[in-house]
């Protein structure tokens, strides 16, 4: 008869308590896309302080634009030109001392990790035809696996982009032939691949779209008609040139639903009411104001 021999069961991993999902209402997670110019970096800047920027590249320019002896005291402003300089930063920010966390941004971060797949120090534009499927793949999961640690942040977390239309990704983007008739699907959104950006929206609490447009005025004259009576006319058009001989333009964050550019605005039902399509020279304050349904 063969022996039976006792086996140990292996030990239970330690049960972990689950967590207060109120706790993570306070502070939340943003992107922000936009081209180049329309006031990405600017917006970032007026998040709480202390504010440690991630900034990804071997070279930026963005800070110029918030260069003030207030924000040099405010933001701790990072070069990071390797996946280990990231992950060094990554690491900082788990420290308790930063109230808002900025990663500038998307598109420079793929950069920086196709870079070092393919073991090169400069990706010039004739080098991308050198990467593979393979690499692409590699460089997108380890972009979600930074995105992944960044989002996990108990801190304001706010990821930068640049523009980008995913109805023409040749990674798989969006195929409008297999849509319903009615349903409206968005394709401009944050410059990552489109296995990146599929994950990564659904886990951002707030997606917006900066952009410039011109600025309008309103004015309202008074205008004779027949038989002595006068009414009241109303005209809304461009704003005239400014004393430097420039049209003027007003800087805009868009927050409400688009049938082009995809946005995501979490807050309250009700508070949907008062949903504007998009905030002026937006700031911290004005975008918390909209999401307590103040404005």
């Amino acid at each position: 008869m063969p022996k039976i021999e006792k086996q140990s069961m292996a030990a239970r991993p330690k049960a972990v308590r689950s967590s207060d999902a109120w706790a993570y209402a306070d502070k939340f997670s943003m992107m922000i896309y936009g081209q180049s110019g329309t006031g990405k970096t600017t917006l970032w800047s007026t998040f709480p302080g202390p504010v440690l920027a991630i900034i990804c590249g071997k070279r930026s320019e963005e800070m110029r634009s918030i260069d003030t002896p207030e924000n040099r005291k405010k933001i701790t402003a990072r070069m990071c030109s390797t996946g280990a300089h990231i992950e060094e930063q990554l690491a900082e920010a788990k420290t308790g001392k930063y109230e808002t966390v900025v990663l500038d941004h998307g598109t420079s971060l793929r950069q920086v990790l196709l870079r070092e797949e393919l073991g090169v120090e400069e990706l010039l534009q004739n080098r991308w035809g050198l990467a593979t499927r393979e690499n692409y793949y590699a460089v997108a999961l380890k972009t979600k696996e930074i995105l992944t640690r960044f989002l996990d942040l108990d801190t304001y977390r706010v990821i930068v982009a640049q523009e980008k239309d995913h109805a023409e990704d040749e990674e798989g983007g969006i195929d409008r032939s297999e849509l319903l008739e009615d349903v409206q699907i968005a394709s401009f959104g944050g410059d990552f691949s489109a296995s990146v950006i599929r994950w990564l929206n659904p886990e951002c609490s707030y997606i917006v779209q900066t952009f410039k447009r011109p600025r309008m005025v309103t004015t309202t004259r008074t205008v004779k008609m027949p038989g002595g009576k006068t009414k009241s006319v109303t005209e809304t058009k461009r704003a005239p040139k400014d004393a430097r001989g420039k049209l003027p333009v007003d800087f805009c964050l868009r927050v409400a639903p688009h049938d082009v550019a995809i946005t995501k605005f979490r807050m309250w039902k009700e508070g949907t009411k008062n949903l504007p399509e998009s905030i002026v020279d937006p700031t911290f304050d004005k975008v918390m104001q909209v999401i307590r349904g103040e404005k």
